[in-house]
């Protein structure tokens, strides 16, 4: 039996078009490197994609969206699951939120493990990601994010 990972993922963008990111040296034993991810995470049994994306980032953020924000996805993917201890492989669902100020970053909410996993975050741009090249998980994920940054998103 196949075990699917079943995940939202979400570009919230600052008024200056910068998204941010999580670093995440993830579980200790997954041998895995560290990665830059999207807020957001696992959908709970019987969670919707939409309230799973408030759920997430509410926990990661400390930003209380509603739930009208997440109507409709932009994306989704399935993708390899580069610890696949646990999962096979992962599907992502992409939401996109505009933020009208940049919001404080809190990480009162975050579990047990985003405390022990997550090295720092950070407001990244295009043109910043294009020069350093940081490792974006899942794999697929900043072919979505160039979508939706184009001009024609």
């Amino acid at each position: 039996m196949t075990r699917v990972r079943r995940s939202v993922r979400v570009i919230l963008l600052n008024p200056n078009r910068e998204f941010l990111l999580f670093l995440s040296h993830f579980e200790p034993g997954s041998g895995l490197d560290p990665a830059w991810v999207f807020p957001g995470g696992g959908i709970e049994p019987g969670e919707t994609e939409q309230a799973a994306a408030v759920r997430e980032i509410f926990e990661e953020t400390g930003l209380k969206l509603d739930l009208e924000r997440f109507r409709e996805s932009v994306a989704q993917i399935t993708h390899p699951m580069p610890d696949i201890r646990f999962f096979d492989s992962g599907e992502a669902t992409f939401f996109v939120v505009e933020l009208t100020s940049l919001p404080e970053i809190k990480s009162d909410n975050w579990t047990a493990d985003e405390h022990r996993d997550t090295v720092r975050f950070k407001w990244w741009s295009m043109s910043e990601v294009s020069e350093v090249k940081p490792w974006i998980e899942p794999f697929g994920s900043l072919e979505i994010l160039e979508r939706v940054l184009s001009p024609k998103g």
